[in-house]
């Protein structure tokens, strides 16, 4: 796959976790692809390969770098929210939890807010990755059986509704995925 992408060999990491169904990550100037085992282990050779090909397109297009911009964005809209609720609420240390609440609101909101920006590069890694695995259907069926793990993760640490409805925002998918629809 990375031969036919045009891109270094990643280490691959096996997970045991199943927060993250699949990920590519930077660490230590070495580029890793991480795995959840519970999902290499509900999908077929051709399903992870595909998949694979997802994800090897997000390092073919350095993605890694606007995931990392957004980051900023969104600590950046945090740290401005806060200070501007510290200021108004009359600044010094009493002003401290206003600070470090809005810091919070302002992180979640601004990442709300560029979050939706991410799908054009994931939609391209779907299909690139489809063309280059020459499965697209494969690739669709992984994307299923990780959108299916990803909401049973979600179930298990907030629960269903309406109790995960108060754990909001917390237990909210940002919208950086298209629609399993689409």
């Amino acid at each position: 796959i990375c031969r036919r992408a045009g891109c270094i060999v990643p280490r691959v990491v096996l997970r045991d976790d199943a927060l993250r169904v699949a990920a590519v990550r930077r660490r230590h100037e070495r580029v890793e692809l991480l795995l959840s085992r519970p999902f290499v282990e509900k999908v077929s050779d051709a399903q992870l390969s595909a998949l694979l090909a997802h994800e090897v397109i997000h390092l073919v297009h350095r993605d890694l770098a606007v995931a990392r911009a957004r980051a900023v964005t969104a600590s950046l809209g945090g740290i401005a929210l806060g200070l501007i609720g510290g200021i108004a609420s009359g600044g010094g240390l009493n002003s401290l939890p206003v600070f470090f609440a809005g810091a919070i609101v302002g992180t979640i909101a601004t990442n709300l807010l560029v979050s939706p920006l991410n799908r054009r590069l994931e939609v391209r890694a779907d299909v690139e990755g489809a063309a280059i695995s020459g499965d697209p259907r494969s690739l669709a069926e992984a994307l299923m059986v990780a959108h299916d793990q990803s909401n049973q993760t979600k179930e298990r640490l907030f629960g269903t509704p309406p109790w995960r409805w108060l754990l909001a925002p917390v237990s909210w998918r940002m919208p950086t995925h298209p629609k399993m629809s689409r």
